[in-house]
């Protein structure tokens, strides 16, 4: 458990200035939408474009973290065409 929030952390900090501290008054300090556009200053619209930027960067910087790419070597062409039923003249 010590890890995972260790993990987290550190993707966090991973974030902008400004990403950050809209997620986290959305999903640490249960704020409401309305209360945390109070405190940012901002419209509801630039509050959910946080948020929404946010979750997708931490999404997707946390899946290149957990998973290795898969690479894919590229067949030759004669497989390719052997693949395809096809013959070379």
């Amino acid at each position: 458990e010590r890890e995972t929030l260790q993990f987290i952390d550190e993707k966090l900090g991973e974030l902008t200035p400004v990403l950050r501290q809209a997620f986290t008054m959305a999903y640490y300090d249960d704020l409401s939408g309305a209360e945390a556009c109070a405190v940012l200053g901002v419209s509801t619209g630039a509050f959910k474009a946080r948020i929404f930027h946010a979750k997708r960067k931490l999404l997707d910087r946390t899946e290149r973290a957990l998973v290795t790419p898969i690479r894919r070597t590229r067949a030759s062409s004669s497989e390719t065409w052997k693949r395809k039923g096809l013959r070379r003249l």
